[in-house]
């Protein structure tokens, strides 16, 4: 018998079954792990960042578990639970080790048609409801299933696609049950003319929004700006600066200032696999390190000549001079014309000694 639950271990569970009991443990965790983040994220170092995301991967896999049990019962036709809580064990520890592995199981058990539940009935009322997905909350007052009302606050979170693919699946069930209908072929019909007019409404709604947003975002840019001047300047400038060294500690392997001038490591194995473009944007990123360290802003006025004549990226195996770039002196760079500058001066060692 098929059992559709979330947390039960008894019967099996068709593929309509185990794909809403995901998405629903989807929205939970997600859900979940938004809020700990926002929690964490004024002090929460980077550790804690990795160890949240094994915990929500466990915990997920725990809420699944019974759900997998069933289905792969469902899929084998075998009830013996020994068999499966092997094969579900081996499972478990190949997913936590390799996702992407997890990720095309959970795709085979949601496609794989079950040995036992493929023998059984299909009801005509279970098909995918489109207006239910596209319209959500709105679709669900005309057509009262108040269920879809979560998709409001959900919205903001990154469960609104998940849930949205839970009203389209279970939209009938929650419309047909709630609603007065002569027969299923006239209820088939209405919803057939629910999902045109909402295919219609929604690319409609999603423009309003995003010019809604884009001009509500635009005033209260200009408020803040009229009531404390510079500050979206200064932020913006902090986010660029945030950006511009996370990136570039990913990128080079140290970074040091001499009397000689800035140098950069980077392995010189990754510089041989990286075009001339590619090297050219690390020595403009490694520009900006300096730029900043040296308290320079992106709209400074004043000369980086002498910054970019002394800005260079060297081997991190036998400190081999990678990349420089050499301006003449009457060249003034400014940051306004720095990547042209850049482009036609910088000098690249294209085949560096590897360990």
């Amino acid at each position: 018998m098929e059992n559709k639950k979330l947390l039960s271990f008894d019967g099996v569970i068709g593929r309509r079954g185990f794909i809403i009991n995901y998405l629903f443990i989807s929205i939970i965790v997600s859900v979940v792990s938004m809020i700990i983040n926002l929690s964490l994220l004024a002090f929460a170092p980077h550790f804690f960042n990795q160890s949240l995301q094994v915990v929500t991967n466990t915990v997920s896999i725990f809420l699944l578990y019974p759900t997998l049990e069933r289905r792969i019962k469902d899929i084998f036709g075998n009830t013996e639970r020994d068999m499966n809580f092997y094969l579900l064990m081996i499972m478990t520890v190949i997913g936590l080790c390799v996702p992407l592995v997890n990720f095309f199981v959970i795709i085979a058990l949601m496609v794989a048609e079950g040995k036992i539940t493929g023998k059984m009935p299909r009801s005509e009322l279970i098909r995918f409801n489109w207006g239910a997905f596209l319209g959500t909350w709105i679709w669900g007052l005309f057509n009262k299933s108040y269920k879809t009302l979560w998709m409001i606050p959900l919205a903001i979170t990154p469960a609104a696609l998940p849930f949205s693919l839970i009203c389209g699946l279970k939209g009938n069930e929650w419309s047909y049950k709630n609603k007065a209908v002569e027969s299923l072929d006239k209820f088939h019909e209405s919803q057939k003319v629910q999902a045109v007019i909402w295919s219609v409404l929604y690319p409609v709604l999603c423009i309003i929004l995003a010019i809604s947003l884009a001009i509500g975002t635009g005033m209260f840019i200009k408020n803040i700006e009229k009531q404390h001047p510079g500050l979206v300047k200064v932020k913006v400038e902090k986010v660029f600066k945030g950006f511009i060294k996370s990136v570039s500690a990913s990128l080079y392997t140290s970074y040091e200032k001499t009397d000689d001038g800035y140098k950069f490591y980077i392995e010189p194995k990754s510089w041989t696999k990286l075009s001339e473009k590619d090297r050219t944007t690390y020595y403009i990123l490694a520009l900006y390190n300096v730029m900043f360290d040296e308290g320079k802003g992106i709209d400074t006025k004043d000369s980086l000549s002498s910054l970019v004549n002394t800005t260079k990226i060297y081997s991190s195996f036998n400190n081999e001079l990678l990349c420089e770039c050499v301006v003449p002196e009457n060249v003034t760079v400014t940051v306004p014309n720095m990547t042209e500058i850049i482009q036609k001066y910088i000098k690249q060692n294209n085949s560096p000694s590897t360990p």
